[in-house]
């Protein structure tokens, strides 16, 4: 029995990475109403005490035109603010398809400032 509950905790602590210096959390969630879903996935980075890097992707989908072309107004203000906020170590990508909206944001979190990631909607702790 000692030997079962060694491996078993050998093997969680392998699973969760304790041991590793870098390492990586991966959130998502995925919601539905009124015709639109809603996708999103961040991934963050972690290298030594803190994050290094933040990604977060996002996907609008649309069963219907009308509700797709309606939310242009909204992504595009985003895509606009978004751009005007990438620099060197701040990079935004997006794209539309088959009433389909997909946003990609990527940070290093090592090189932006604090206002940046206001900004952004972020922040340095991501507790908001």
């Amino acid at each position: 029995m000692k030997k079962l509950l060694s491996l078993v905790l050998v093997v969680t602590l392998f699973a969760a990475g304790c041991g590793k210096k870098d390492q990586q959390v991966v959130c998502t969630s995925r919601a539905t109403t009124n015709g639109m879903t809603i996708e999103q996935k961040y991934v963050l980075d972690y290298a030594g005490e803190g994050i290094s890097n933040v990604e977060v992707n996002k996907s609008y989908a649309f069963d219907k035109d009308d509700a797709f072309k309606s939310f242009g107004t909204v992504i595009n203000n985003t895509i606009s603010n978004m751009k005007e906020a990438e620099n060197d170590y701040i990079k935004f990508e997006s794209s539309e398809k088959n009433k389909k909206y997909t946003t990609k944001l990527t940070v290093d979190m090592q090189k932006v400032t604090s206002e940046e990631l206001t900004t952004l909607g972020l922040n340095k702790n991501l507790e908001e």
